[in-house]
Protein backbone atom coordinates (compact mmCIF):
# COMPACT_ATOMS: atom_id res chain seq x y z
CA UNK A 1 0.00 0.00 0.00
CA UNK A 2 0.99 3.60 -0.53
CA UNK A 3 1.23 5.69 2.65
CA UNK A 4 1.31 9.44 3.32
CA UNK A 5 2.71 10.78 6.61
CA UNK A 6 1.49 14.07 8.10
CA UNK A 7 3.32 15.43 11.15
CA UNK A 8 4.96 18.75 11.98
CA UNK A 9 7.71 17.13 14.08
CA UNK A 10 10.64 16.02 11.95
CA UNK A 11 11.74 13.32 14.40
CA UNK A 12 8.25 11.78 14.39
CA UNK A 13 8.23 11.75 10.59
CA UNK A 14 11.61 10.02 10.57
CA UNK A 15 10.44 7.38 13.06
CA UNK A 16 7.28 6.65 11.07
CA UNK A 17 9.23 6.52 7.80
CA UNK A 18 11.71 4.10 9.31
CA UNK A 19 9.04 1.82 10.78
CA UNK A 20 7.15 1.58 7.49
CA UNK A 21 10.37 0.77 5.67
CA UNK A 22 11.70 -1.77 8.19
CA UNK A 23 8.54 -3.54 9.37
CA UNK A 24 6.17 -3.55 6.38
CA UNK A 25 6.07 -4.02 2.64
CA UNK A 26 4.30 -0.68 2.22
CA UNK A 27 5.71 2.44 0.58
CA UNK A 28 5.78 6.00 1.93
CA UNK A 29 5.04 8.18 -1.11
CA UNK A 30 5.20 11.58 0.62
CA UNK A 31 5.60 13.45 3.90
CA UNK A 32 3.70 16.60 4.85
CA UNK A 33 4.41 18.90 7.80
CA UNK A 34 0.95 20.44 8.25
CA UNK A 35 -2.63 19.69 7.24
CA UNK A 36 -2.72 22.18 4.36
CA UNK A 37 0.32 20.59 2.74
CA UNK A 38 -1.28 17.15 3.20
CA UNK A 39 -4.45 18.22 1.38
CA UNK A 40 -2.39 19.58 -1.51
CA UNK A 41 -0.28 16.43 -1.76
CA UNK A 42 -3.38 14.24 -1.72
CA UNK A 43 -4.64 16.09 -4.77
CA UNK A 44 -1.49 15.14 -6.69
CA UNK A 45 -0.72 11.69 -5.28
CA UNK A 46 -3.51 9.94 -3.36
CA UNK A 47 -2.19 7.31 -0.90
CA UNK A 48 -4.08 4.25 0.32
CA UNK A 49 -3.57 5.31 3.95
CA UNK A 50 -2.65 8.60 5.60
CA UNK A 51 -0.99 8.67 9.04
CA UNK A 52 -2.41 11.96 10.31
CA UNK A 53 -1.19 13.94 13.32
CA UNK A 54 -3.74 16.09 15.16
CA UNK A 55 -1.95 19.15 16.55
CA UNK A 56 -0.13 21.02 13.76
CA UNK A 57 0.39 24.62 12.62
CA UNK A 58 -1.40 26.17 9.61
CA UNK A 59 -4.09 23.45 9.55
CA UNK A 60 -4.67 20.78 12.20
CA UNK A 61 -5.49 17.12 11.60
CA UNK A 62 -9.22 17.55 12.16
CA UNK A 63 -9.64 20.14 9.40
CA UNK A 64 -7.27 18.25 7.09
CA UNK A 65 -9.27 15.04 7.58
CA UNK A 66 -12.50 16.90 6.82
CA UNK A 67 -11.13 18.41 3.59
CA UNK A 68 -9.49 15.21 2.38
CA UNK A 69 -12.63 13.16 2.93
CA UNK A 70 -14.64 15.75 0.98
CA UNK A 71 -12.25 16.18 -1.95
CA UNK A 72 -10.16 13.01 -2.34
CA UNK A 73 -11.26 10.42 0.25
CA UNK A 74 -8.94 7.69 1.46
CA UNK A 75 -8.25 5.75 4.66
CA UNK A 76 -6.96 7.99 7.48
CA UNK A 77 -5.35 6.74 10.69
CA UNK A 78 -4.89 9.37 13.41
CA UNK A 79 -1.38 9.13 14.93
CA UNK A 80 -0.99 11.49 17.88
CA UNK A 81 1.43 11.81 20.79
CA UNK A 82 -1.31 12.03 23.42
CA UNK A 83 -4.58 10.30 22.59
CA UNK A 84 -6.40 10.97 25.87
CA UNK A 85 -5.29 14.60 26.04
CA UNK A 86 -6.69 15.17 22.54
CA UNK A 87 -9.71 12.89 22.81
CA UNK A 88 -12.20 15.59 21.76
CA UNK A 89 -10.23 16.19 18.57
CA UNK A 90 -9.84 12.44 18.05
CA UNK A 91 -13.58 11.87 17.89
CA UNK A 92 -14.09 15.05 15.90
CA UNK A 93 -11.64 13.72 13.30
CA UNK A 94 -13.35 10.32 13.34
CA UNK A 95 -16.63 12.11 12.83
CA UNK A 96 -15.18 13.55 9.63
CA UNK A 97 -14.00 10.16 8.41
CA UNK A 98 -10.80 9.02 10.17
CA UNK A 99 -10.95 5.26 10.67
CA UNK A 100 -8.97 4.77 13.86
CA UNK A 101 -6.43 6.30 16.23
CA UNK A 102 -3.09 5.20 17.69
CA UNK A 103 -0.43 6.80 19.84
CA UNK A 104 2.68 8.05 18.06
CA UNK A 105 5.21 5.22 18.50
CA UNK A 106 8.19 5.69 20.78
CA UNK A 107 11.38 3.68 20.52
CA UNK A 108 12.41 3.10 24.13
CA UNK A 109 15.75 1.82 25.38
CA UNK A 110 15.86 -2.00 25.17
CA UNK A 111 12.34 -1.78 23.73
CA UNK A 112 10.88 -1.30 27.23
CA UNK A 113 8.58 1.40 25.90
CA UNK A 114 8.39 0.25 22.30
CA UNK A 115 4.88 0.97 21.00
CA UNK A 116 5.60 0.29 17.34
CA UNK A 117 3.66 -2.98 17.07
CA UNK A 118 0.35 -1.25 17.77
CA UNK A 119 0.89 1.15 14.87
CA UNK A 120 1.91 -1.62 12.47
CA UNK A 121 -1.08 -3.73 13.51
CA UNK A 122 -3.44 -0.81 12.89
CA UNK A 123 -1.97 -0.19 9.44
CA UNK A 124 -2.24 -3.87 8.53
CA UNK A 125 -5.83 -4.05 9.80
CA UNK A 126 -6.84 -1.06 7.69
CA UNK A 127 -5.09 -2.69 4.73
CA UNK A 128 -7.21 -5.81 5.23
CA UNK A 129 -10.35 -3.68 5.43
CA UNK A 130 -9.48 -1.94 2.16
CA UNK A 131 -8.92 -5.31 0.48
CA UNK A 132 -12.04 -6.75 2.09
CA UNK A 133 -14.24 -4.01 0.65
CA UNK A 134 -13.02 -4.74 -2.86
CA UNK A 135 -14.03 -8.40 -2.50
CA UNK A 136 -17.56 -7.82 -1.23
CA UNK A 137 -20.47 -8.31 -3.59
CA UNK A 138 -24.02 -7.06 -3.14
CA UNK A 139 -26.37 -9.85 -2.13
CA UNK A 140 -23.60 -12.16 -0.90
CA UNK A 141 -22.41 -12.44 2.69
CA UNK A 142 -19.37 -14.72 2.89
CA UNK A 143 -19.48 -15.12 6.67
CA UNK A 144 -22.23 -17.61 7.39
CA UNK A 145 -20.78 -18.68 10.75
CA UNK A 146 -22.75 -16.86 13.42
CA UNK A 147 -25.30 -15.48 10.95
CA UNK A 148 -27.75 -18.36 11.00
CA UNK A 149 -31.39 -17.87 11.95
CA UNK A 150 -30.75 -18.25 15.69
CA UNK A 151 -34.28 -18.23 17.06
CA UNK A 152 -34.67 -18.73 20.78
CA UNK A 153 -37.11 -17.71 23.48
CA UNK A 154 -36.14 -14.60 25.41
CA UNK A 155 -36.83 -15.27 29.08
CA UNK A 156 -37.42 -11.67 30.16
CA UNK A 157 -39.35 -8.64 28.98
CA UNK A 158 -37.17 -6.03 27.30
CA UNK A 159 -37.84 -2.39 26.43
CA UNK A 160 -38.19 -1.40 22.77
CA UNK A 161 -34.73 -1.21 21.22
CA UNK A 162 -33.20 1.32 18.84
CA UNK A 163 -30.23 -0.42 17.19
CA UNK A 164 -27.69 1.87 15.48
CA UNK A 165 -24.78 0.71 13.33
CA UNK A 166 -22.04 3.09 12.18
CA UNK A 167 -18.49 3.12 10.84
CA UNK A 168 -16.50 5.82 9.02
CA UNK A 169 -17.85 9.20 10.15
CA UNK A 170 -20.04 7.48 12.71
CA UNK A 171 -19.16 9.29 15.96
CA UNK A 172 -20.52 12.62 14.78
CA UNK A 173 -23.59 11.02 13.18
CA UNK A 174 -24.41 9.00 16.30
CA UNK A 175 -23.94 12.07 18.53
CA UNK A 176 -26.30 14.09 16.32
CA UNK A 177 -29.07 11.50 16.68
CA UNK A 178 -28.61 10.97 20.43
CA UNK A 179 -28.55 14.71 21.10
CA UNK A 180 -32.23 14.92 20.09
CA UNK A 181 -33.41 12.26 22.56
CA UNK A 182 -34.89 13.33 25.91
CA UNK A 183 -33.95 11.66 29.18
CA UNK A 184 -37.36 9.97 29.50
CA UNK A 185 -37.45 8.10 26.18
CA UNK A 186 -39.27 4.72 26.49
CA UNK A 187 -36.65 2.78 24.51
CA UNK A 188 -33.09 1.56 24.97
CA UNK A 189 -30.40 2.42 22.41
CA UNK A 190 -27.55 0.10 21.44
CA UNK A 191 -24.76 1.51 19.24
CA UNK A 192 -22.35 -0.64 17.23
CA UNK A 193 -19.56 1.70 16.15
CA UNK A 194 -16.43 0.35 14.49
CA UNK A 195 -13.89 1.48 17.07
CA UNK A 196 -11.02 -0.20 18.90
CA UNK A 197 -11.67 -1.39 22.46
CA UNK A 198 -8.90 0.89 23.76
CA UNK A 199 -11.13 3.88 23.02
CA UNK A 200 -14.59 2.50 23.80
CA UNK A 201 -14.74 4.05 27.28
CA UNK A 202 -13.51 7.39 25.93
CA UNK A 203 -16.14 7.15 23.21
CA UNK A 204 -18.86 6.52 25.79
CA UNK A 205 -17.69 9.51 27.86
CA UNK A 206 -17.56 11.70 24.75
CA UNK A 207 -21.08 10.68 23.69
CA UNK A 208 -22.43 11.29 27.20
CA UNK A 209 -21.58 14.97 26.74
CA UNK A 210 -23.75 15.11 23.61
CA UNK A 211 -26.94 13.61 25.03
CA UNK A 212 -28.99 13.75 28.26
CA UNK A 213 -29.07 9.94 28.28
CA UNK A 214 -26.56 7.88 30.28
CA UNK A 215 -24.05 6.25 27.91
CA UNK A 216 -22.17 3.15 29.06
CA UNK A 217 -19.93 0.47 27.63
CA UNK A 218 -21.96 -2.74 27.60
CA UNK A 219 -21.03 -5.22 30.33
CA UNK A 220 -21.52 -8.97 29.79
CA UNK A 221 -24.94 -10.20 30.96
CA UNK A 222 -26.04 -6.59 31.49
CA UNK A 223 -29.78 -6.02 31.63
CA UNK A 224 -31.08 -3.62 28.99
CA UNK A 225 -32.93 -0.62 30.40
CA UNK A 226 -35.08 2.02 28.73
CA UNK A 227 -33.52 5.48 28.63
CA UNK A 228 -29.97 4.11 28.45
CA UNK A 229 -27.41 3.97 25.65
CA UNK A 230 -25.03 1.02 25.33
CA UNK A 231 -21.94 0.73 23.14
CA UNK A 232 -19.66 -2.23 22.48
CA UNK A 233 -16.59 -2.31 24.72
CA UNK A 234 -14.25 -5.01 23.37
CA UNK A 235 -12.91 -6.27 20.04
CA UNK A 236 -15.59 -8.96 19.92
CA UNK A 237 -19.16 -9.07 18.63
CA UNK A 238 -21.88 -7.59 20.85
CA UNK A 239 -25.07 -9.70 20.81
CA UNK A 240 -28.33 -10.26 22.66
CA UNK A 241 -28.06 -13.67 24.33
CA UNK A 242 -30.71 -16.30 25.14
CA UNK A 243 -31.53 -14.50 28.40
CA UNK A 244 -32.18 -11.22 26.61
CA UNK A 245 -29.00 -9.62 27.99
CA UNK A 246 -26.04 -8.02 26.28
CA UNK A 247 -23.17 -10.39 25.74
CA UNK A 248 -19.98 -10.78 23.71
CA UNK A 249 -19.06 -13.46 21.18
CA UNK A 250 -15.78 -14.28 19.41
CA UNK A 251 -17.70 -15.98 16.60
CA UNK A 252 -17.42 -15.44 13.69
CA UNK A 253 -13.66 -14.97 13.90
CA UNK A 254 -12.95 -14.08 10.27
CA UNK A 255 -14.83 -10.80 10.03
CA UNK A 256 -12.60 -7.73 9.65
CA UNK A 257 -14.97 -5.74 11.87
CA UNK A 258 -15.13 -6.60 15.56
CA UNK A 259 -17.75 -5.70 16.63
CA UNK A 260 -19.81 -6.41 13.52
CA UNK A 261 -23.09 -4.62 12.93
CA UNK A 262 -24.40 -7.61 10.98
CA UNK A 263 -23.81 -9.94 13.92
CA UNK A 264 -25.59 -7.66 16.38
CA UNK A 265 -28.54 -7.03 14.06
CA UNK A 266 -28.86 -10.77 13.48
CA UNK A 267 -29.02 -11.45 17.22
CA UNK A 268 -31.97 -9.04 17.50
CA UNK A 269 -34.06 -11.38 15.37
CA UNK A 270 -34.70 -13.38 18.53
CA UNK A 271 -36.73 -10.53 19.97
CA UNK A 272 -40.44 -10.09 19.49
CA UNK A 273 -42.13 -7.54 21.72
CA UNK A 274 -38.98 -5.35 21.78
CA UNK A 275 -38.58 -4.98 18.03
CA UNK A 276 -38.57 -1.29 17.19
CA UNK A 277 -36.10 0.63 14.97
CA UNK A 278 -32.77 -0.34 13.35
CA UNK A 279 -30.59 2.33 11.75
CA UNK A 280 -27.56 2.03 9.47
CA UNK A 281 -25.35 5.12 9.27
CA UNK A 282 -22.32 6.34 7.33
CA UNK A 283 -19.48 3.89 6.75
CA UNK A 284 -17.14 2.20 4.33
CA UNK A 285 -18.11 -1.22 2.96
CA UNK A 286 -21.31 -3.14 3.62
CA UNK A 287 -21.36 -4.24 7.28
CA UNK A 288 -24.89 -3.97 8.65
CA UNK A 289 -26.75 -4.04 5.32
CA UNK A 290 -27.29 -7.79 5.45
CA UNK A 291 -28.44 -7.69 9.08
CA UNK A 292 -30.71 -4.70 8.41
CA UNK A 293 -32.50 -6.66 5.71
CA UNK A 294 -33.01 -9.57 8.09
CA UNK A 295 -34.54 -7.19 10.64
CA UNK A 296 -36.88 -5.68 8.06
CA UNK A 297 -38.12 -9.17 7.28
CA UNK A 298 -38.80 -9.64 11.00
CA UNK A 299 -40.96 -6.50 11.21
CA UNK A 300 -38.46 -3.91 12.44
CA UNK A 301 -38.64 -0.36 11.09
CA UNK A 302 -35.35 -0.07 9.18
CA UNK A 303 -33.65 3.20 8.24
CA UNK A 304 -30.57 4.03 6.15
CA UNK A 305 -28.84 7.40 6.27
CA UNK A 306 -29.24 9.39 3.06
CA UNK A 307 -26.22 10.12 0.88
CA UNK A 308 -25.85 13.88 1.41
CA UNK A 309 -25.19 13.66 5.16
CA UNK A 310 -22.89 10.60 4.95
CA UNK A 311 -19.13 10.97 5.22
CA UNK A 312 -18.86 7.69 3.29
CA UNK A 313 -21.97 6.46 1.48
CA UNK A 314 -20.99 2.79 1.58
CA UNK A 315 -22.96 0.76 4.12
CA UNK A 316 -26.21 2.75 3.71
CA UNK A 317 -25.98 2.49 -0.09
CA UNK A 318 -25.76 -1.31 0.03
CA UNK A 319 -28.72 -1.37 2.42
CA UNK A 320 -30.76 0.81 0.06
CA UNK A 321 -29.74 -1.13 -3.06
CA UNK A 322 -30.70 -4.46 -1.50
CA UNK A 323 -34.08 -3.26 -0.18
CA UNK A 324 -33.04 -3.45 3.47
CA UNK A 325 -34.24 0.06 4.37
CA UNK A 326 -37.86 1.11 4.70
CA UNK A 327 -36.82 4.77 4.97
CA UNK A 328 -33.82 6.76 3.70
CA UNK A 329 -33.44 9.82 5.93
CA UNK A 330 -31.09 12.58 7.07
CA UNK A 331 -29.74 12.49 10.63
CA UNK A 332 -32.30 15.03 11.82
CA UNK A 333 -35.12 13.10 10.15
CA UNK A 334 -33.92 9.87 11.76
CA UNK A 335 -34.13 11.43 15.23
CA UNK A 336 -37.57 12.85 14.51
CA UNK A 337 -38.83 9.52 13.17
CA UNK A 338 -37.65 7.60 16.24
CA UNK A 339 -39.13 10.16 18.65
CA UNK A 340 -42.48 10.20 16.86
CA UNK A 341 -42.65 6.41 16.79
CA UNK A 342 -41.76 6.27 20.48
CA UNK A 343 -44.80 8.43 21.25
CA UNK A 344 -46.94 5.69 19.72
CA UNK A 345 -45.33 3.21 22.09
CA UNK A 346 -46.48 5.30 25.03
CA UNK A 347 -50.01 5.64 23.65
CA UNK A 348 -50.51 2.09 22.31
CA UNK A 349 -47.92 -0.02 24.09
CA UNK A 350 -46.93 -1.56 20.75
CA UNK A 351 -43.56 -1.70 19.02
CA UNK A 352 -42.33 -2.87 15.63
CA UNK A 353 -42.57 -1.40 12.15
CA UNK A 354 -45.92 -2.85 11.19
CA UNK A 355 -47.87 -1.61 14.21
CA UNK A 356 -46.42 1.91 14.04
CA UNK A 357 -46.93 2.65 10.35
Amino acid sequence: MKIGIVNDVGMAVNVLDRLIYEKTDHEVIWNAYDGKEAVEKCMNALPDIILMDLIMPVMDGVEATKLIMKTCPCAILIVTSSVQKNIEKVFEAMGHGALDVVKTPSLGIDNKEDTTDELINKINTIGKLIGFQKQMRIGHHPFSEGLGAAKYLISQELPPIVAIGASTGGPKAVATILSKFSSDVPFATVVIQHIDQDFSHSFANWLSKKTPLPVNVASPTEKILAGHVYISGVNQHLVIDEEGRLSYSKIPRDLPYKPSIDIFFNSLRSLNSSKFVAVLLTGMGSDGAYGLKLLREEGWHTIAQEKKSCVVFGMPKVAIDTGAAIDVLSLEEISTMIIEKSKKILSTGKTGAIENE
